[in-house]
């Protein structure tokens, strides 16, 4: 697979690629950077302004006059990267140390706690070469959190009070990811490139490589910050709903005061592999039951190659999936499930390229044959060069790409621009990604050139390998071998295949992206149902082109079977139907892909979904054909055992995934009807054949019900035709039948219980959820609001205060319209018991608090929620995101069905201070009812008050019966 955006940069596997983590201004301090400005595309209507203050920080200003919310994010070029060898960690623990507290603001949790009442968000990250920082928060708020956000910059406290405590949470975050496979082959690769590479040392920093004196440790980060946080190492964006001129006084007044520093050169001395490194075969055994191949291939640095692009036209060839690919050739023999070819990572001096498969077992025990067909494609590839014509190809589409890309949202924005400002040009900045400016032959074929079997790197990841060692921080077995020389010349000499070729003209490419005009009547208005001919088993809503005038559509259409999928048998077929399907079609689509247009089946709990999303020229045209393959399609008996394996795989790895993910996978099963518990899932999927697939599509297509939506660039008499086409083949002649419902449990009809489990990891697991008792539109908006009230006093006492794990957090978290709250904590020391008496006494605190809430104070966390609510889709597939959604959601008034939002709106304006003492009055004489536990196993005899006695499951749940919904989403 290659992914024709993102510089093509590519996931050389899933475990690896986590692991590869990982203007003119009249105001003298101000200045343009070289003239230059950003280039952007047509279809962006947000204004751009490049500029550097006189201590040196560079910055991107970006206007737009739509946004609700404002963001900013400020990317410093130091990563683990630069961490002292005698401080492993110390970039990642500065990263810590800096959210608590800076001298104006002193508070340890002012920050967060500012930035949740007002409806924002904030993280950060660090990286190999990068730590960011980034904040939203409502347009209203911005000016106060860009100043508090500036401090961190100016002056941080690095309280010495917090030192111990942040060393254990940078302690727990390394202690999570202790059985993560992707934390623990990084760990391996780190041991076998250059160890005077700086990339070979451990990054996130425990304990251990925190230890020692504290005065010590806090003059060293001191130092290390003043080094390397310094204005000219920095990079700045920052996006809100003002003028350009206003943004560039605002952030001159906060960010001036940035101190300078000469900041030490960048390059590293040593390369990723020194000269007798390679070629060498790494062993790695991971935790979960994955089977991969990925042989890296280290080059010269390609960052200065950006504008044209050279190394992703390899990827794009090498990882292509069409007919006669390399893909395709390795799954016509059932040993792969996936490639991908591509740029795996690209630090100062060194490019790696990767090419990765996912192996089957039966790929796995041709093992050889597989090395084999891909250095034949390579060296195929090499021989004929890639031509112009498909440069041009590929450019083309990415100049589509550019010219018509959905817009992203503000804190995605700015965290991506701020990063990609160390490498680019000004005027460069935003169409970087898809810029292919000129065939470059030569550097193509050099890149051709240093992919031999005598300059890679080969990963293989199995459990079935044989190992001899155990890598140093996550005692990950590997083993490390050479390459014989018989083998290297094999692979070097290794003979084209003749099913495998150069990818064909894409047929696919969009000729018309021409704009229908804006219906203004309809342009403030949801879809509309239009009246279709025949029966009503086919029903259409419909919305055409409006503030968005791209030439893009997306359609979903919902079929919904006759016999309900009510079973876990029923269920497992279905998920198993849509593998296959997509599977199938796989080849037709990849070009349908890359030319802009994505077709994906999905099962979901009552049926299956087609969607199609992208540029709309094609689409009426492919949308029948698609179908009609789907109903046609068939399979066979070794294609149906790899993608049952697969499945099998699948559910067994999220039994070894994080503690607290497994509790939500069974929280999910506790709580809805239709969702049922991993072990029971294993089981039942043993005894589907594919007899049971072939029996259950014919069953499927027998009789369905239909729900579609269009929305985008198409009119309401083309989308009239187009469904009136797909009608009789998707329903023929059959009559409507009741739409599926959906059940979730109610946990006032039980006392609170608590649900230990067993989780295979030595870190304990808290998940607490708090239902409520009624599930009204007044009901849902106080839940709301005291879901945002709770969240950054919950974070900052378990996790900064008490330090009790790196995981901690509380959210609102409905099941269909019944609002409730989850509190979750993974915890590497503390037992459960411990955490449960502190979510506890939090809550008792609070409810003191929370009765003292004034109209002055709700205010403001009611227009918190109000600004995210009423925050406008960045773009079509947003929009038509929240419409599909909504369809789920359908209320009994169809009128009312994409009206959720506005409802909530106007109920939580509605809540005034004697209706939330009135609310909260009443969770105090609940006591506490309708909450259900879920933890790892806590020492025996431990009772855990209000809860009952510890169930397996929970004790016999009475129901609550819906309209059908896909998913639990908030509102």
């Amino acid at each position: 697979m290659q992914n024709k955006q993102n510089y093509f940069t590519m996931q050389f596997s899933r475990s690896i690629t986590l692991l590869l983590l990982l203007s003119l201004y009249g105001c003298s301090q101000l200045s343009w950077i070289g003239g230059q400005q950003p280039v952007k595309s047509q279809s962006d209507s947000r204004d751009y302004r490049y500029m550097t203050l006189d201590n040196g920080l560079q910055l991107l200003l970006i206007s737009d006059m739509q946004a609700k919310k404002a963001a900013a994010s400020l990317d410093v070029f130091v990563g683990s990267a630069q961490n002292p060898e005698t401080r492993l960690g110390m970039a990642h623990f500065l990263e810590h140390m800096l959210f608590l507290g800076t001298e104006k603001y002193p508070n340890a949790g002012e920050y967060q706690s500012f930035i949740a009442d007002n409806g924002g968000s904030h993280n950060a990250y660090t990286s190999f070469e990068h730590t960011n920082y980034f904040f939203d928060v409502t347009e209203t708020a911005f000016e106060p959190a860009l100043d508090r956000f500036a401090q961190f910059f100016i002056a941080p406290l690095f309280d010495a009070q917090y030192l111990e405590r942040e060393k254990h949470a940078v302690h727990a975050e390394y202690r999570a990811g202790i059985k993560s496979d992707e934390r623990r082959q990084l760990d391996v690769l780190r041991e076998v490139v250059n160890p005077e590479h700086p990339f070979s040392l451990f990054s996130v920093g425990n304990l251990a490589t925190l230890s020692g004196d504290a005065d010590a440790l806090r003059d060293e980060m001191l130092a290390f910050y003043r080094q390397y946080y310094a204005a000219e190492n920095m990079r700045l964006v920052v996006l809100a709903p003002r003028n350009l001129d206003q943004l560039a006084a605002e952030v001159e007044r906060l960010f001036s005061p940035i101190a300078q520093a000469e900041v030490p050169a960048k390059g590293y001395a040593e390369p990723l592999f020194a000269a007798a490194d390679l070629p060498k075969w790494v062993n790695i055994k991971p935790e979960k039951n994955q089977r991969s191949l990925s042989i890296l291939f280290p080059l010269e640095d390609q960052q200065s190659d950006y504008p044209n692009q050279s190394l992703n036209i390899v990827g794009h060839v090498l990882g292509h999936e069409g007919e006669q690919s390399l893909f395709a050739y390795l799954k016509s023999r059932h040993w792969v499930n996936s490639l991908v070819a591509g740029q795996a990572l690209n630090y100062e001096g060194v490019t790696v390229l990767s090419l990765s498969v996912e192996l089957t077992e039966s790929g796995e025990r041709a093992l050889d044959q597989v090395v084999a067909a891909i250095f034949a494609t390579i060296n195929q590839t090499r021989q004929s060069g890639i031509p112009a014509t498909m440069y041009q190809e590929v450019a083309a589409i990415n100049q589509l790409d550019f010219d018509y890309q959905d817009q992203a949202g503000e804190m995605q924005t700015v965290m991506r621009l701020s990063n990609a400002m160390h490498y680019y040009a000004a005027n460069d900045l935003l169409r970087a990604p898809y810029m292919y400016e000129a065939y470059q032959p030569d550097k193509i074929n050099a890149i051709l050139a240093a992919m031999t079997p005598r300059n890679a790197l080969f990963i293989h990841s199995s459990p079935t390998v044989k190992t001899d060692q155990r890598s140093r921080y996550y005692a990950t077995p590997y083993a490390v071998a050479r390459l014989t020389e018989p083998f290297i010349t094999q692979l070097e000499n290794t003979e084209a295949v003749s099913d495998i070729a150069l990818p064909k003209i894409n047929p696919y490419i969009p000729q018309n992206t021409s704009i229908l005009p804006i219906n203004r009547k309809q342009q403030q208005q949801p879809p509309q149902q239009l009246d279709l001919a025949g029966n009503n088993a086919f029903t259409l809503w419909y919305k055409g082109v409006d503030a968005f005038k791209q030439p893009k559509l997306n359609t979903y259409h919902y079929l919904y079977p006759a016999e309900p999928i009510s079973t876990l048998s029923q269920s497992l077929k279905l998920s198993l139907y849509a593998r296959l399907l997509n599977d199938t079609l796989n080849p037709f689509l990849y070009d349908v892909n890359m030319a802009g247009v994505t077709a994906t089946v999905q099962s979901y709990q009552s049926g299956l979904s087609i969607q199609t999303s992208g540029f709309s020229d094609k689409q009426a045209l492919l949308l029948p054909r698609l179908i009609q393959r789907y109903q046609a399609a068939s399979f066979d008996a070794m294609q149906f055992a790899r993608l049952k394996t697969a499945l099998q795989n699948d559910l067994k790895n999220s039994q070894k995934s994080m503690p607290y993910r497994q509790l939500l996978q069974r929280w999910r099963a506790e709580m809805q009807s239709n969702v049922w518990p991993i072990e029971d899932s294993l089981a039942a999927l043993e005894d589907i054949q594919l007899d049971d697939i072939n029996q259950f599509k014919q069953r499927f297509w027998q009789r369905l019900n239909v729900e579609a939506l269009y929305n985008g660039n198409i009119s309401e008499s083309q989308a009239r035709t187009l469904a009136e086409q797909l009608r009789p083949i998707l329903v023929g002649d059959a009559a409507v039948h009741a739409k599926p419902g959906f059940q979730v449990a109610d946990l006032s009809a039980a006392p609170s219980q608590w649900l230990p489990r067993n989780i295979d990891h030595n870190d304990a697991a808290y998940l607490l959820y708090w239902q409520a008792a009624g599930d009204s539109l007044a009901e849902t908006a106080t839940w709301l609001i005291l879901a945002n009230v709770l969240e950054p006093g919950y974070f900052h006492q378990l996790r900064t205060e008490e330090q009790l794990g790196y995981i901690v957090f509380e959210s609102y978290y409905p099941l269909w319209r019944k609002p409730g709250l989850m509190f979750v904590v993974q915890a590497p020391e503390a037992g459960v018991e411990a955490i449960h008496r502190s979510t506890f006494a939090y809550l008792d605190s609070q409810f003191s608090r929370l009765n003292l809430i004034g109209d002055s104070q709700l205010a403001t966390y009611k227009q918190a929620l109000i600004s995210n609510l009423t925050q406008p889709p960045k773009s079509l597939a947003e929009q038509s995101q929240y419409f599909q959604r909504s369809l789920f959601y359908q209320a009994a008034d169809q009128q009312q069905t994409f009206k959720r939002k506005q409802q909530l709106v106007a109920a939580i304006e509605q809540v005034d201070a004697a209706t939330w003492r009135g609310f909260i009055q009443d969770l105090k004489n609940q006591a506490y009812a309708n909450m259900l536990l879920l933890s790892t196993h806590a020492d025996d005899g431990v009772a855990l008050a209000p809860f009952g006695v510890q169930r397996d499951k929970v004790n016999a749940p009475a129901f609550i019966s819906y309209p059908e919904s896909n998913s639990e989403s908030n509102p």
